[in-house]
């Protein structure tokens, strides 16, 4: 892409307050990674871009799009976490209802392999219910 486009590479405050080993800050929020992108697009001069969302930062550059159309170009999210299926919202499953409890059971731990396999049984028990999408 480099050939014919501009790119910046940006990382999301939780992964550079994780690798330098600190706690988010207090009021750390989806909100705080919107704001830093919006900022650091302002820094660079960047007034319209095609994003690139990976994971987390699919989560973030879905954000920032729905509050700033004008400038995102095209939107591209690359395994962005389904978190919004999970939570129950009276739409939610046995199997969404287990992940719940397994993922919060994983925090503070160490990830083994016999938590990957579990993880990934119970991701296969996840039946989405149709619901409408407003229009």
């Amino acid at each position: 892409m480099a050939k014919t486009r501009r790119v910046i590479n940006l990382q999301s405050l939780a992964v550079q307050y994780g690798l330098e080993d600190r706690a988010l800050p207090e009021g750390y929020s989806i909100g705080s990674e919107v704001r830093a992108l919006h900022n650091t697009l302002n820094e660079k001069g960047v007034t319209q871009a095609d994003m690139i969302g990976m994971s987390h930062g699919g989560v973030i550059a879905i954000v920032f799009a729905l509050g700033n159309r004008d400038r995102v170009r095209t939107l591209t999210l690359i395994e962005p976490p389904a978190f919004w299926l999970l939570p129950n919202h009276g739409r939610d499953t046995d199997g969404a209802r287990e992940m719940q409890a397994l993922v919060s059971s994983l925090r503070r731990r160490t990830i083994e392999q016999q938590h990957v396999e579990q993880f990934r049984s119970t991701l296969g028990t996840i039946h989405l219910l149709p619901h409408r999408i407003a229009s």
